[in-house]
């Protein structure tokens, strides 16, 4: 666990965004007591193809465990709305 939270690998995606050039999604809990909800719009900024940021209600860390429902409806609209799936 120590090495999970050494400090450089607390900060390792935030360095590496810039290396994520495909359309990227963040879905976040407004509840997260693990990653600050505020780190949602940190890793926007990094991400150099970030085309959407959901932060769902309700949930903390685990979004997909939290609420299921919600969370594959954000990855659905998510895919629906890139360019490569509108007809």
């Amino acid at each position: 666990f120590k090495s999970l939270v050494s400090d450089e690998n607390v900060t390792l995606l935030e360095r590496n965004c810039h290396r994520i050039t495909m359309p990227s999604q963040l879905i976040w809990g407004d509840h997260d007591q693990i990653v600050h909800p505020s780190g949602a719009d940190v890793l926007k900024g990094k991400l150099p193809n970030c085309q959407d940021v959901t932060i769902l209600e309700r949930c903390g860390h685990s979004v997909d465990l939290d609420r299921p429902g919600a969370f594959a409806k954000a990855i659905i609209k998510f895919r629906g709305d890139l360019p490569s799936n509108k007809k």
